[in-house]
């Protein structure tokens, strides 16, 4: 076995160029015919573009050179799947991790008092409905108005710098209020930034 062959054999399907299985496969049809069995015996392998589409799928580092042989099939295929995910607590957790262990605690949880960037970060990702409950959130700006989670998105970097620097410019968001808590009043409640009603008038 020369130095290529040893490389090719060391990597799994998914990591070979088309040739690179071509000549694998072959060297396997080799092997089952001196070993005295049947060639059907290399066709479990499979097929080569169905090896790279599944580690594709599954967020493999499959190599660009790999996937360079599928240029056209690739459009057909699901998106990788991200290695990351977000628990029911909300921490940060890593699929390759068996134990799931969390590696940022904290990362999309709705905090009442916003203290931090982090916190608010925190925050928009946890998403714009409370759980149980299904009701709406807003912000609370530090003069008293609201602030829709699309507007705190949008405006993130500043309302960063006014929290960090305790501004009083009407960006400093201080907390988060569940809109379905409050009684709705005579005039509707809307964003300060774009208008948006959050909370309609009573009928």
């Amino acid at each position: 076995m020369d130095k290529r062959e040893a490389n090719i054999m060391a990597k799994q399907p998914w990591q070979m160029v088309r040739n690179d299985w071509t000549d694998y496969k072959a060297s396997c049809l080799c092997a089952d015919i001196l070993a005295g069995r049947g060639p059907w015996e290399v066709d479990k392998l499979g097929y080569h573009v169905d090896h790279v589409r599944q580690a594709y799928e599954a967020g493999l580092p499959v190599p660009a050179e790999v996937l360079a042989d599928y240029t056209n099939e690739r459009p057909h295929w699901r998106p990788p799947a991200s290695k990351w995910f977000v628990s029911v607590a909300g921490d940060l957790c890593n699929t390759e991790d068996i134990n799931c262990r969390p590696v940022r605690r904290g990362y999309a949880v709705h905090h009442a008092q916003i203290n931090t960037a982090r916190e608010l970060a925190a925050t928009l990702r946890a998403g714009e409905f409370a759980w149980p409950g299904g009701y709406r959130l807003a912000f609370i700006t530090e003069d008293g108005e609201l602030l829709c989670f699309k507007c705190a998105r949008e405006n993130f970097a500043q309302i960063a710098r006014a929290i960090k620097d305790r501004a009083g410019d009407g960006w400093r968001i201080v907390a988060t209020t569940n809109l379905g808590e409050q009684d709705p009043d005579e005039q509707a409640e809307t964003c300060a930034n774009c208008y948006a009603v959050l909370l309609p008038a009573a009928e």
